[in-house]
């Protein structure tokens, strides 16, 4: 296989997960649960200084997609649910260094990413 090819293929790969967010939200299914969601913006906020979330186009692919889910674009006002799920996972990071193990979990389990 030539290498435009193999480049070709890991772009298709990068964008699967975009297509797959954008799919579900046209049929409104979720493509992440609205407790996850609330976690990943948590751990985003909080512990977000971290190039490998940069790097991970299915992070940035989530990110868009719970951006558009829940309405945290702009002037939009959020999404109640999604701001009464946010609350307690966010006051539960805020005042720690490191990040909690369910954190580190889910982050590597998810995305390969090591918080």
């Amino acid at each position: 296989m030539s290498k435009g090819g193999t480049a070709g293929n890991f772009e298709t790969m990068d964008n699967l997960r975009e297509q797959w967010n954008e799919a579900c939200l046209q049929t409104g299914l979720p493509a992440l649960t609205l407790a996850t969601s609330a976690r990943l913006m948590a751990i985003l906020m909080h512990f977000g200084n971290n190039e490998a979330l940069v790097l991970s186009p299915n992070f940035r692919a989530d990110c868009k997609y719970i951006k558009i889910r829940y309405h945290l674009r702009g002037s939009e006002v959020p999404d109640p649910e999604f701001a009464e799920a946010f609350r307690p996972v966010e006051k539960e990071l805020r005042d720690l260094d490191q990040p909690p193990e369910w954190a580190v979990r889910l982050m590597k389990e998810m995305y390969n990413i090591n918080l």
